[in-house]
């Protein structure tokens, strides 16, 4: 309450506003109203008009704040500390008493707009500040702001783990040697391993490295529609093949070809063969003296992509209509390892800021700089040499099918793939396979090749950067 009498409003030399007794000599009485002598009245009304327009412009910023922190989410630990509801109050409690109800009203709802903001982001996502916004293509689904740190809560906290004997140090720092197992050796393989997984794990290493991520119904978990990417994709595969087919795999792919006279014969109507969609050196081009000065060290477009106009037309089409499997696949990729995220992120978009890569770049999330498609072909038994020792590979599968389980022998693991979940794994240092199926199966692997995988310093991956 506003005290009577010869008061007025005053600020001391530590910006604290409070009323102090005028002196008697600068009063003046009329008509029963106190008022300011002649003398006093200009440097009083100065500082007073100074005081309530600096508190008008403290309200006024706070609730500017308040509406820019709704806008900037990565501002949140700052604000947190600096506006939390403690130190809000003795703010509000600095200013006491009120100078008029607009004033006060104002510093108020800014206050209150702050604190609500806060707290809903603190209840709806974990590690909020650990994760970044951005700016979604027209291909893609609108994303919760706390989408990522929901994700990273229930991959940390839900999912069981499994620790295996092996340490990711000396498999990551061993050569890589290709794998020779007969079909008869694969089949008793899988037959040895009787338990089948069919919810979601996570296997880590001795040294406490992820090794193989299953995440059981992972693509559906960002979203609430209808519409599932997975559905999305499985329309895009089936275009793309009436649009162009797949062609069969290349002679020197061992892993793909041993079986594809087989299954080409048991699917005679179907699409039978492998799509490779990616960035890559081509063979041979590795160390030649044009790759090495080349920014680009070589990598072009597979020619799968660009061979001619119908088939660019169709792999750009398929490109558009999978942003929304892309997109979560990124998102889950960022939940399951940040700082490997970042690491590819960075990497594809510095490709795709330089070649025509950024014609495929339709999701904000997309970090994996090639794909392959495969149309009811049978991955044998093999390692990705070429992949990153460190790194990881997305696969995903889709079709109406029966057996199919995805085999890591090292590990012990038969996962029951089917559509709709998702596997990260460090396919180039571990030897996986699938099993045979019947049906009609499809199944993308997502990768980026070793040889372009340098565009980021071990010190920038350490301390996982924000993304912009």
């Amino acid at each position: 309450m506003t005290p009577r009498g010869p008061y007025e409003l005053c600020m001391d030399a530590e910006a604290r506003v409070h009323y102090v007794q005028v002196p008697r000599r600068y009063r003046a009485r009329s008509h029963n109203t106190t008022k300011l002598s002649h003398g006093a009245s200009a440097s009083y009304q100065v500082s007073l008009a100074a005081q309530v327009g600096q508190v008008q412009v403290n309200a006024f910023l706070l609730f500017g704040v308040a509406l820019v922190a709704n806008a900037l989410s990565d501002s949140l630990p700052l604000l947190n500390h600096f506006l939390s509801p403690t130190a809000t109050a003795e703010y509000v409690d600095h200013l006491n008493p009120p100078f008029s109800t607009l004033t006060n009203c104002s510093l108020l709802l800014g206050t209150s707009l702050l604190i609500s903001f806060l707290r809903r982001t603190a209840s709806g996502s974990c590690d909020s500040k650990m994760f970044s916004t951005h700016h979604l293509t027209a291909y893609e689904w609108q994303e919760e702001r706390t989408m990522p740190g929901m994700l990273f809560k229930i991959i940390r906290d839900k999912i069981p783990r499994l620790v295996s004997s092996l340490r990711f140090a000396d498999l990551k720092n061993s050569p890589i040697t290709r794998v020779n197992r007969s079909d008869e050796e694969a089949l008793q393989i899988s037959q040895d391993i009787s338990t089948m997984v069919e919810e979601s794990l996570i296997v880590e290493s001795e040294d406490g490295e992820k090794l193989c991520v299953f995440l059981k119904g992972g693509l559906g978990w960002p979203w609430s529609r209808k519409v599932t990417p997975v559905d999305e994709a499985t329309d895009a595969i089936d275009e793309l093949g009436h649009e162009y087919p797949p062609p069969p795999p290349s002679p020197d792919n061992i892993r793909h070809t041993i079986n594809y006279p087989i299954l080409k014969a048991r699917y005679p109507l179907a699409h039978v063969g492998l799509y490779h969609l990616a960035m890559w050196v081509p063979k041979g081009q590795a160390h030649s003296k044009a790759s090495v000065a080349d920014e680009l060290r070589g990598a072009v477009i597979s020619k799968g992509v660009i061979a001619t106009a119908y088939k660019f037309n169709a792999m750009e089409k398929f490109f558009r209509r999978t942003a929304p499997l892309m997109q979560t696949i990124g998102l889950l990729f960022e939940a399951v390892d940040r700082p490997q995220y970042i690491r590819y992120h960075r990497n594809y978009s510095d490709f795709a800021s330089k070649s025509p890569l950024r014609l495929f770049q339709t999701t904000h999330r997309a970090c994996f700089l090639g794909l392959a498609l495969l149309r009811n072909l049978q991955a044998e038994p093999h390692k990705d040499i070429s992949d990153i020792k460190d790194g990881y590979v997305a696969m995903v599968c889709f079709g109406d099918f029966f057996g199919g389980e995805f085999i890591v022998p090292e590990l012990g693991l038969k996962l029951d793939f089917q559509p709709g979940d998702i596997i990260f794994m460090r396919s180039a240092v571990l030897e996986h396979f699938v099993a045979p199926f019947d049906g009609q199966r499809s199944s993308i692997i997502y990768f980026t090749h070793s040889n372009l995988s340098d565009n980021l310093s071990d010190d920038l991956l350490e301390k996982g950067m924000r993304l912009v």
